[in-house]
């Protein structure tokens, strides 16, 4: 099956955990038997705007290329305003359509996946109709969730994607329910796309704890995510703060990097947390394993999710987790004793709920045992890709694929 693959996120030199599981995804399609030609798209702007950071995501970008995958990025005219995401689609099709013409041309693509239900999508429709061949659109999150929502054109034109692409999936029950809210047909759910060889549980994790310099004598608390404000960094803060009070040899660890580091800075500083947090900053994508292996317990406090792949990816290494119940959480994991899920900006709830599980070692024994099941059961990179391809393969009548 030849594939052409459309992701705005995708791992570059300067953000090298940018979109890495729409790239392991891709790279575990060609492990399989699939040729996968990547585009991403970024938004045109002089250089001088580039410079500033909040439009970080207008620089020039050289990408990471994975082996088997062939992943190139291309500039389109990016309308100020609501107009641009609506408009956005259009322009980036328009930009790209030479260039998938002379690729098609040399190897015929068999499908179009659109990892994401908006701009990717958009792109996907216009070169389906340019070259022939079936769209797949994925609904990841806010794409579906958010998107929608910002008026009555911005509905519309998530109707007309709905029904327009050849095969709508969604990474969560709920993402899948909107999509199907508008079409009426099936929306197959693919969550999960955890190496669970990478990420397992170990039986000691003290030789981390000192290849990292990290407490040989706490319990680790582990938050892995970008530090914007929905991510609830502010409740966490405060829920850790009432935790030190109670439990003296708890310990945070918070990986990632984004616009609400110094906010949280600025509450470690008040409330004298110096030597109770850590900010790991960003971790490469093939050494983050360890972290999560290395900690007891991981939080997650977010406002607004799809299916939250540090989640899984917690999950997979064992970890007891205290998540939000937002996105597709609840419907995947609600029923897993590994994982409490908690309302959203509630300090109360998320001190009292880690503080339960710290305190009785043998209940993170059988969080842990109940976490890693629940990953191995649906979430196993191998076995959701391979469902993938099945699902495309069969109900668009395409080429097909060595399982494994």
């Amino acid at each position: 099956m030849n594939i052409l693959a459309i992701s705005h996120n995708y791992p570059h030199k300067d953000d090298v955990t940018c979109g890495v599981f729409a790239a392991r995804q891709f790279q575990k399609m060609n492990q399989l038997g699939s040729d996968v030609h990547v585009l991403v798209p970024l938004a045109y702007a002089p250089s001088w705007v580039s410079r500033f950071e909040r439009y970080k995501l207008f620089r020039t970008r050289s990408l990471i290329q994975y082996p088997g995958i062939e992943a190139e990025a291309f500039r389109y005219l990016h309308p100020p305003g609501k107009l641009g995401l609506l408009a956005d689609g259009l322009s980036a099709a328009l930009a790209v359509r030479k260039r998938i013409l002379q690729v098609h041309q040399e190897k015929p693509f068999d499908v179009i996946f659109a990892r994401g239900f908006w701009l990717e999508a958009d792109i996907g429709i216009r070169l389906s109709r340019l070259i022939g061949v079936p769209v797949v659109a994925v609904g990841i999150g806010s794409d579906v969730n958010v998107a929608p929502e910002l008026g009555k054109a911005f509905q519309r034109k998530f109707q007309w994607i709905a029904n327009t692409v050849d095969l709508a999936m969604a990474t969560g029950k709920s993402v899948a329910g909107k999509i199907s809210a508008v079409t009426n047909k099936e929306t197959p759910v693919i969550s999960g796309l955890v190496n669970l060889e990478m990420f397992k549980p170990v039986s000691n994790k003290q030789p981390l704890r000192k290849a990292y310099n990290m407490p040989l004598d706490k319990t680790i608390l582990l938050f892995v995510g970008h530090l914007i404000e929905t991510k609830g960094l502010d409740e966490l803060i405060e829920a850790f703060r009432l935790l030190k009070k109670q439990h003296r040899d708890v310990y945070l660890i918070i990986c990632g990097e984004g616009t609400e580091k110094e906010t949280i800075n600025k509450a470690i500083r008040k409330y004298n947390l110096a030597q109770d947090v850590y900010l790991a900053g960003t971790i490469m994508p093939e050494k983050i394993n360890q972290w999560y292996q290395m900690s007891d317990v991981f939080v997650f406090p977010s406002y607004l999710e799809g299916m939250p792949n540090v989640v899984m990816e917690a999950m997979g290494c064992g970890l007891p987790v205290v998540a939000s119940a937002v996105g597709g959480l609840p419907e995947a994991v609600s029923d897993c004793k590994g994982v409490y899920l908690i309302e959203p900006r509630n300090v109360q709830a998320l001190y009292s709920t880690v503080s339960r599980i710290i305190t009785t070692e043998s209940k993170r024994k059988e969080m842990s045992e109940a976490s890693r099941q629940k990953a191995v059961e649906l979430f196993d990179i191998t076995k959701r890709v391979n469902q993938v391809l099945s699902i495309m393969q069969n109900r668009l009548h395409i080429g097909g694929h060595s399982l494994v």
